[in-house]
């Protein structure tokens, strides 16, 4: 039987790589277009990147979206393919 400390690991784990897919996105977004981005402000599921700002900062992101999808496969990020 499995005990409850092994089940949590997998959460561990999970959140773990969220930070560093958000921590990617924000990055790729701050070299591209100047912005700053906490953490808070990027929500992933899945392989998408929800941004929580301004509209005018999602249209900056929306026209400079190709730059910013390839600054995140440089920086090994592979699995975010969208960004909203």
């Amino acid at each position: 039987m499995l005990n409850i400390s092994g089940f949590f690991d997998k959460f561990l784990q999970l959140s773990a790589t969220n930070d560093f897919l958000k921590k990617t996105v924000a990055d790729a977004i701050f070299s591209v277009t100047g912005f700053q981005l906490d953490l808070k402000d990027i929500e992933i599921s899945g392989k998408k990147a929800k941004i929580k700002q301004s509209p005018v900062l999602k249209t900056e992101l929306f026209l400079k979206k190709e730059k910013i999808l390839q600054k995140l496969l440089e920086l090994k990020n592979e699995t975010t393919k969208e960004i909203s």
